[in-house]
């Protein structure tokens, strides 16, 4: 779970889960909006992890046609 706070207080999380060669995203929820925090927390932060455990894929989400997986 990426977890973002302000003065302590969560504002926002993304839950992301993981197999062996895989990190899948995200559910994401926010409190407040803040330009780019989305980003942040279900890309940036998840690929970041992805790389440094040496995961193969990291598959964001798929919610829509525009977003389908495409290989």
């Amino acid at each position: 779970m990426v977890l973002a706070e302000r003065e302590a207080r969560p504002i926002a999380a993304a839950l992301l889960l993981r197999d062996e060669t895989t990190l899948y995203g995200r559910y994401w929820g926010s409190a407040e909006h803040v330009p780019l925090l989305h980003f942040e927390c279900c890309y940036y932060q998840a690929i970041e992890y992805a790389i440094a455990r040496g995961l193969q894929i990291f598959e964001g989400g798929a919610q829509g046609e525009h977003k389908l997986f495409r290989g």
